[in-house]
């Protein structure tokens, strides 16, 4: 069935994109995204009420760097979104093996946790010949091939300039066999943020808050705040793939970090365990049938 939760009955246009979110991928105002749950929860109460429903998908190709828009993704059973977190940059003492991956934990790997100017980096991959762009925001791209050692070599050049001061020694640039992620949860999920969790922690912090903080593959809208908990262990039906619920997302300082900026400048773990008594926001879902999945498809509630 579909949720019979709020959800407005026109369409959504907002032409504003404000600034960090065109240099995060082009996502849209966090501001308009608000009001649009507001408008949802008054429009449900005068009788209108349609399922909740895809917003933005996203990906992010290099772990803790910027993510990728996308307007469709197709998900196999057991995985992720395809090319979400394939590639990182393990730190030089970190025990990882691209030949024998196996999940580490993210203080082995740069990361947002530690190092927050990581979130001005940006990669985007040209096609599918294994060219990498990555770029500072606001400055010229690089471009490398990732299947050449002269490439790599040029990616981990550019990132240990990037971070001097940061680290000790030059980073690794990391993809493990097989479609490895690196993902800080052990299993291949895809991880779903509710826009209206998003607004009343905006609410409780009194300040905007771009949503890409959260780093999430699915933003949606249409239920109200935190109804998602209320999913564990049932299955949701997006598009043609199926997908259960399996754990709250617990936060960490990583969500302090301003997008565009890499500025800590909030403290919303902190915000979270005193205003809701938790310190989670958004849930995990494995894939238990594969399918496509699109911006504008509803999510549909199966027992």
């Amino acid at each position: 069935m579909n949720f019979s939760n709020p959800m407005r009955c026109d369409p959504f246009r907002d032409g504003h994109v404000s600034q960090d979110m065109a240099a995060s991928g082009g996502f849209a105002s966090v501001a308009g995204l608000c009001k649009r749950s507001v408008d949802t929860i008054a429009r449900s109460r005068n009788g209108c009420a349609m399922p909740a429903v895809v917003q933005q998908l996203a990906r992010y190709p290099v772990k803790g760097m910027g993510a990728e828009s996308l307007q469709r993704v197709r998900l196999g059973a057991g995985d992720g979104v395809v090319g979400d977190r394939r590639y990182a940059f393990a730190r030089a003492d970190a025990p990882f093996d691209p030949a024998r991956p196996t999940w580490l934990p993210k203080d082995n790997f740069l990361m947002l946790k530690r190092n927050a100017r990581l979130a001005r980096l940006h990669a985007r991959f040209e096609g599918d010949d294994g060219v990498l762009r990555l770029s500072e925001t606001g400055t010229r791209a690089i471009r490398a091939n990732v299947r050449d050692a002269a490439g790599r070599a040029k990616i981990e050049d550019f990132v240990a300039r990037f971070m001097a001061g940061e680290i000790d020694r030059p980073p690794r640039f990391v993809e493990g066999d097989g479609g490895h992620q690196f993902s800080d949860h052990r299993d291949r999920v895809v991880s779903l943020i509710n826009l209206a969790s998003v607004c009343a922690l905006e609410d409780a912090a009194g300040r905007r808050l771009n949503p890409l903080r959260f780093r999430a593959n699915l933003y949606f809208d249409g239920i109200g705040a935190w109804e998602e908990f209320s999913w564990l262990d049932a299955g949701l039906a997006i598009g043609t793939a199926r997908l259960r619920v399996t754990a709250r997302i617990e936060r960490c300082a990583a969500v302090d970090v301003e997008p565009a900026s890499g500025e800590r400048n909030t403290s919303l773990v902190r915000t979270l365990a005193k205003r809701f008594d938790h310190v989670d926001l958004g849930v995990y879902a494995t894939v238990t049938a594969g399918g496509e999945i699109a911006v504008g498809d509803a999510l549909k509630l199966r027992g």
